[in-house]
């Protein structure tokens, strides 16, 4: 079998691996900013360009609302302070940081891949990198792969670890969790597992404890056991159409990614154990991309769905590529190496097309420009083309709500709605940007929402009673029953724009 190994560089300046880095980068950072533009969700986008504004007021992160570690939050301020807070520059920005994830899918496939092989893997990483506001988690797991990597290479690269660890915490901590035992074991690997590697690894869980445990870290704790006991959507069934698409083909092709990168996992872990002629490194490097690959579903273990789902799929991309080869190259008869040829790329062209056309929006491609059509001319939102509903439930919320209450006035929006309070320019007087299932820790919290807005009297209360999920147990009214009681009693039904239902104040 062929060694994996990285290329080296021979000479000629387009050969240099980090003038090929720089194209990359530079290359889909300009495909990513050419439809940037395209695309809305009324649902889960918000969030970031509120708590944003939020920084903007000098408030924080789990001391003064609930939401996402800081980092993200961080690059919105910046943008904001910047180039204003409207979404299209804070969009393009994200857009430019999205290019990492074809180049770190390069500098991880390389040790794997080479020609053909590896262009397979970064086109497929590079083409669905998910919706644009959720994409710190799949790129902090792309990161911390490459960092472990490269220190498996050379050992002298450990500070990349300590970056991407750091990364991870301010950015998706959901990440730290994954990679503890991996960062764990790397450091026993390296000193040994006698008192030297365990007298470090406990070092660094007491540096870990003292620097880094806080509010916000326990109440990730709270949201992981929560989601673990609720348990979303259960997995598809291959051959059913699931949450509501018609089955066909690509629903088939869909429902499988759900299983795929298990398989994949074990496959690579087998390999890495077991194939004749690796070096030890390269036992290595299958291993770690066999763990991160599979650590990755985590997120989709807790919460099946399609969205959630492409977040946990880059590492997988990688992975399937080189199995691919794998595969090839243990057959020795020309004619059927060319029919398992034809087949992966068959395969390969089918979900390159599915991401790509069918699912432009929620894998984050280009495909999202087939399903909008309506440009936003005026707002926050001006320069946003998207679905014709969409772009009328925009005009009508944000001339309602503004019609309805004073410049700089309170509303409130649940279950997951914080872009009305960014798109009206109006305050949410609460710790809660969202209410979904889970959020309140119990009924302390729930009479904490209902205290804070009792106090503040919101002038509008927007609400979306729908089953999350298509489980009645997911309903607003059925998790927060004191919250919908108290809108019932103090507000009044005004009307509605689509789902979202709006009450005024008695």
């Amino acid at each position: 079998m062929q060694k994996n190994s990285l290329p080296a560089d021979r000479g000629g300046f387009f050969s240099r691996t980090a003038v090929q880095g720089i194209l990359i980068f530079a290359a889909f950072a300009i495909y990513y900013l050419s439809f940037c533009q395209y695309g809305i969700n009324l649902w889960d986008e918000g969030g970031l360009y509120y708590g944003g504004e939020r920084y903007l007021q000098g408030q924080h992160v789990f001391k003064d609302f609930l939401g996402y570690p800081p980092g993200i939050y961080w690059i919105t301020e910046a943008s904001f302070r910047l180039f204003g807070d409207d979404m299209l520059p804070l969009r393009r920005v994200i857009a430019v940081l999205t290019a990492f994830f074809p180049l770190f899918g390069w500098l991880i496939g390389r040790r794997f891949l080479s020609g053909a092989w590896l262009a397979a893997a970064v086109l497929l990483v590079a083409s669905a990198p998910a919706v644009f506001y959720q994409r710190t988690y799949a790129l902090m797991l792309l990161l911390a792969a490459w960092a472990v990597l490269a220190y498996l290479d050379d050992r002298r690269q450990w500070p990349w670890i300590m970056v991407a660890a750091a990364a991870a915490y301010f950015f998706k901590v959901e990440v730290l969790l994954i990679t503890a035992p991996l960062y764990a074991w790397l450091v026993l690997d390296a000193h040994g597992f006698r008192r030297r590697g365990w007298a470090l690894l406990a070092a660094a869980a007491g540096f870990f404890m003292l620097f880094f445990w806080n509010d916000w870290v326990d109440f990730l704790m709270f949201k992981v056991r929560t989601e673990l006991s609720q348990w979303g959507n259960s997995f598809p069934v291959p051959w059913r159409s699931y949450q509501g698409t018609p089955f066909s083909l690509f629903t088939f092709l869909e429902n499988m990614l759900f299983y795929l990168p298990f398989a994949a996992g074990a496959l690579l872990a087998a390999h890495g154990f077991r194939a004749r002629g690796l070096t030890n490194a390269e036992r290595k490097r299958f291993l770690v991309l066999a763990f991160l690959q599979t650590g990755a579903m985590a997120l989709v273990v807790m919460r099946a769905g399609f969205d959630n789902l492409t977040r946990c799929l880059p590492l997988f991309f990688i992975s399937a590529v080189v199995l691919a080869r794998l595969a090839v190259f243990q057959l020795r008869d020309p004619g059927w190496r060319r029919l398992a040829l034809a087949v992966m790329i068959v395969l390969w062209g089918l979900y390159f097309a599915d991401f790509n056309i069918l699912k432009g929006y929620y894998t984050g491609s280009v495909g999202v420009v087939r399903e909008v059509t309506t440009a936003i001319s005026a707002g926050k939102a001006r320069g946003i083309v998207t679905a014709e509903a969409d772009a009328a439930a925009i005009g009508r919320m944000t001339e309602w709500i503004k019609m309805a209450s004073p410049p700089g006035s309170a509303i409130f929006a649940a279950p997951l709605n914080p872009i009305w309070y960014y798109l009206s320019s109006r305050e949410n007087p609460t710790f809660y940007d969202w209410v979904l299932p889970g959020t309140l820790r119990g009924r302390t919290d729930e009479e904490r929402l209902v205290a804070q807005l009792r106090a503040a009297r919101p002038a509008l209360v927007i609400i979306v009673d729908i089953a999350i999920d298509n489980k009645p147990e997911r309903r607003l009214s059925a998790y927060a029953p004191r919250f919908t009681n108290w809108v019932a009693d103090e507000y009044v039904y005004s009307g509605a724009v689509g789902y979202f239902q709006i009450w005024r104040r008695k």
